[in-house]
């Protein structure tokens, strides 16, 4: 049997690719932080995302754990 702390990063991973769809099907709806950057913290994990939008296009700047 595996227990959920094996899975971790699994689960990890499928919460921030959740998190880069949202972001994806409304990138102004989340907080704009400093300048043209916008964070958005995920549901299940203290995992924050930070990102622009230039030309329709999206670049994660950075991501952090709060």
């Amino acid at each position: 049997m595996i227990s959920k702390k094996t899975n971790i990063g699994a689960q990890l991973y499928l919460e921030i690719s959740k998190t880069i769809e949202a972001i994806k099907e409304n990138p102004n709806s989340f907080q704009k932080c400093y300048k043209n950057f916008r964070i958005v913290f995920t549901k299940r994990f203290q995992y924050g995302i930070h990102y622009t939008i230039e030309n329709q296009n999206y670049f994660n700047s950075r991501n952090s754990a709060y």
